[in-house]
């Protein structure tokens, strides 16, 4: 297998690894906010009303802030459990901890560090087809791709397939402009 096609692999499980950190990181900061507000809403409300006296004005006020909170907390608590967060960010987690094992190798192979022979070749684009196959269930979005193959491409300083841009910025990308990068 020569370089560039050593680099092509490393460059797609990068951008995967990349799609799947940023998924879990998203899923994870919604599943958190979900999780500290259902413990943090009722306890300062309560260290409040035990704090000054029951009968005031303004603790009518902060229970009522509190109830239009709670209401939020719990339509998210709702939408976490109806659209799986924690699973999501579970199986994301795991793929990203997987293509980022890939890639190292990959990495380690193009380097001239790593087994270059056939067989280790070829169980590293074994490895590659079986969590492809994983990965069509987890269902990458264009938007996400198209933001991976961005940030892959930048970190290898290679150019997009398609446009033959080399991105200068992994975080820029606009959905109307190259298809496959969306530079």
């Amino acid at each position: 297998m020569n370089v560039a096609d050593i680099r092509f692999h490393a460059k797609d499980t990068l951008a995967l690894a990349h799609i799947f950190e940023v998924r879990a990181a998203k899923y994870g900061l919604w599943t958190t906010v979900v999780d500290v507000s259902t413990l943090a809403i009722p306890m300062l409300v309560g260290l409040i009303a035990m704090t000054y006296e029951l009968g005031a004005d303004w603790l009518k006020v902060v229970i009522g802030v509190a109830g239009t909170l709670l209401i939020v907390q719990a339509f998210l608590d709702l939408m976490s459990r109806a659209f799986k967060w924690r699973k999501t960010t579970k199986k994301a987690l795991a793929a990203s901890k997987s293509y980022v094992a890939l890639n190292n190798e990959w990495d380690r192979l193009g380097r001239g560090d790593g087994d270059s022979d056939s067989k280790h070749v070829e169980s590293l684009v074994a490895e590659e087809n079986r969590l492809s196959e994983k990965t069509v269930k987890l269902n990458l979005t264009p938007r996400e791709s198209r933001f991976g193959e961005r940030y892959a491409l930048h970190y290898y300083l290679m150019p997009c397939p398609q446009c033959k841009v080399v991105p200068k910025d992994p975080f820029a990308g606009r959905r109307d402009q190259c298809p496959s990068c969306g530079r």
